[in-house]
């Protein structure tokens, strides 16, 4: 009779977490990130907007030209395609 009742104990619990982590699957998945660097923002043509004579306007004016950073704002100036604004703080 024992046996029984820690039966019925145990496939409780693995009811319980087989059914908390089939909630937990179907609720909550994470979310992508579609921009993580200036290089994702240049392979998907997009423009960068920023308040005229701001610090990140600096900071995007002086970026090197071959960097990922500076094709955008080359890109940027160029286009005004696709745009999004964006934080200066990504690498």
């Amino acid at each position: 009779m024992l046996y029984i009742v820690y039966g019925f104990c145990f496939s409780f619990v693995v009811f319980a977490y087989y059914n908390a982590v089939l909630t937990s699957l179907m609720t909550a998945t994470p979310a992508e990130i579609p921009i993580r660097n200036f290089k994702d923002v240049s392979d998907r043509k997009m423009s960068i907007l920023v308040w005229k004579g701001s610090a990140s306007l600096q900071r995007l004016k002086n970026a090197p030209e071959d960097s990922a950073m500076g094709k955008v704002n080359t890109e940027s100036q160029n286009s005004y395609q696709n745009n999004i604004c964006i934080s200066l703080f990504l690498n």
